[in-house]
């Protein structure tokens, strides 16, 4: 070796063609190669070798390097941290690699440095020779990616918008890859807690799944989309307005999506505020028409009960005075056609003109016509009699005191009202009425108001038989006291049944299936007030094919 410690061909146990081979590889490689001698067992090292890459990287002549020891030059290229990876080397008798951070001339430098033992002819380590790659510039990149890393985490961690990294798996399989500090504040959730866990994990199935879902999509269009969602903190709904977006590899599959949320829930809250304030108000809208509707309609049946009430009163008069004279009547008329016959049997041979004047009278049809007459004439006057009864009874609708009452009377005048609507007409048959009436004290209501409940009910039950092709059309009227105490009515009809969504609708005000002019929408919804408000009952209504359709009335006792 020369003085510049370059190799020579002079070495000793190399033959020279060796020795011009190892010159020739010590001088030309790139990276920086130098030879340390052990000392005193690896107390200290002493540099022998450097060939001219090592000077170049280290800027310093090799006359100042070479003979110095490991201390010697500690000042000079910050060596001490060096001694315990040659020891290492020293030891083991295993190659050793590691990382130096070097100052030379007043600037840092990083090297990788690679010590590997050269043993002596006795087979004892008498040196190490040192490898040394220049690795500053990918050091300077690391740092330099670690700034931008450290740049971008303070940014995630440090951002107000809660950012949540899911990992795209197979199968579509997802896992949380890691929240920033605003996620884990709404959660309530620690990002290394969850990180590694399915949603379904973290939230549960229902919510998980739904995350999921969500995922899928985005990934199958590979787009960011925006939704609602909600999760559970504390067993309170916590609600975001999410966009994830997908991140794609150099191949441009997507490994990852990246979520951002932001909390909505106050918004939400007052969004459900909102909508029940205007369920209420379209409630309270409703109810103030029903009830101007109900006031309207209660005004009118107390003036038609007033009218009916008269005019009952004024056809009462002459059919009392029918009724109460057909008796006479029927007495008079009987005493002439006895004294009738009683003269016929003293002067059978009349004279001519009485003869044709029997004939053209006809008087033995007179004589046998006439009591039918009378009898037809008293049952007429029973039947009105019987109307004017009904009309009185029904003319009762503003009576608002709740009284003890026979619930059957009331039933059976509404009845005899809407006979005229029971016989038979030329679309259908005669409607035929079946009461099954139990045998049940008075019951305590508002008999007037009951009484319209009844007839809205009998004529929704006549209007469904007119409409429907049923052959026999009947109703069925049965009452009966509960276990409960509860006064039961129960109207049914065999007529068309009424479809499932309508039967939601049917006690609503103003709702109607009915042509224009026949129907409001008001009898149904009005019954149910009555009995519901009036009468703290309960209306119920149930359809089903082959049975027909039945009205429920129960009135607390």
């Amino acid at each position: 070796m020369s003085k510049s410690g370059h190799l020579t061909t002079d070495q000793n146990n190399l033959d020279n063609s060796q020795l011009a081979l190892f010159a020739q590889v010590w001088n030309a490689v790139e990276c920086g190669m130098y030879v340390l001698e052990v000392l005193n067992q690896g107390e200290e090292f002493r540099c022998v070798a450097l060939n001219p890459a090592m000077e170049r990287i280290v800027a310093i002549p090799a006359e100042e390097i070479l003979g110095k020891t490991i201390t010697q030059m500690m000042d000079t290229l910050d060596t001490k941290n060096c001694h315990e990876h040659y020891l290492k080397c020293l030891d083991t008798g295993k190659v050793v690699s590691y990382e130096q951070k070097f100052r030379i001339n007043g600037k840092f430098s990083y090297w990788l440095l690679t010590a590997a033992p050269i043993y002596g002819l006795e087979g004892t380590i008498d040196k190490l020779i040192v490898t040394v790659h220049d690795i500053s510039g990918r050091k300077n990149a690391e740092a330099q990616v670690k700034e931008k890393e450290d740049f971008l985490l303070s940014i995630y961690d440090g951002c107000s918008t809660p950012i949540f990294v899911i990992d795209v798996l197979e199968n579509n399989h997802f896992i949380v890859a890691g929240y920033n500090t605003a996620c884990e504040k709404i959660t309530k959730l620690s990002s290394s807690e969850i990180a590694g866990k399915t949603m379904i994990e973290v939230f549960g199935e229902d919510i998980g799944s739904q995350m999921q879902r969500l995922y899928i999509e985005c990934v199958a269009f590979g787009l960011p989309i925006t939704y609602e969602e909600y999760i559970l903190v504390n067993g309170q709904k916590v609600w975001g307005l999410t966009t994830i977006n997908p991140v794609k590899d150099s191949s441009g599959n997507i490994y990852r999506l990246i979520g951002t949320t932001t909390e909505i829930t106050e918004i939400k809250n007052i969004q459900v505020k909102l909508e029940i304030k205007a369920q209420e108000l379209e409630d309270t809208i409703k109810k103030l028409a029903s009830t101007q509707s109900q006031l309207i309609q209660t005004e009118k049946m107390s003036s038609l009960g007033h009218l009916v009430a008269g005019i009952a009163h004024e056809i009462n008069n002459p059919s009392n005075f029918i009724y109460g004279n057909i008796t006479f009547a029927q007495e008079y008329i009987q005493r002439l056609l006895d004294l009738l016959e009683l003269y016929q049997q003293c002067y059978p041979n009349p004279i001519k003109v009485i003869k044709l004047q029997i004939k053209a009278i006809e008087l033995d049809f007179i004589r046998e016509d006439l009591p039918l007459l009378l009898a037809s004439i008293e049952d007429g006057a029973e039947r009105i009699a019987e109307i004017v009864t009904s009309l009185r009874n029904f003319s009762r609708l503003d009576e608002a005191e709740y009284k003890s009452v026979d619930i059957h009377q009331g039933i059976d005048n509404t009845l005899k009202l809407l006979e005229y609507r029971l016989k038979s007409q030329s679309r259908r048959a005669e409607i035929k009425v079946i009461k099954e009436y139990a045998n049940i004290p008075l019951i305590y209501c508002y008999v007037g108001q009951l009484n319209q409940v009844v007839m809205n009910i009998l004529m929704n039950a006549i209007d469904a038989l007119e409409e429907s092709d049923t052959v026999q059309p009947k109703i069925d009227i049965s009452t009966e006291i509960d276990q409960n105490k509860f006064f039961v009515m129960t109207i049914s009809n065999n007529g068309s049944i009424i479809p499932h969504n309508i039967q939601q609708k049917i006690f609503d005000p103003f709702f109607t299936t009915k042509s224009v002019g026949k129907g409001t929408g008001m009898g149904l919804s009005i019954s149910y007030q009555i009995i519901t408000e009036k009468h703290g009952g309960t209306l119920e209504c149930i359809s089903e094919p082959d049975v027909g359709t039945k009205f429920i009335i129960k009135i607390p006792q």
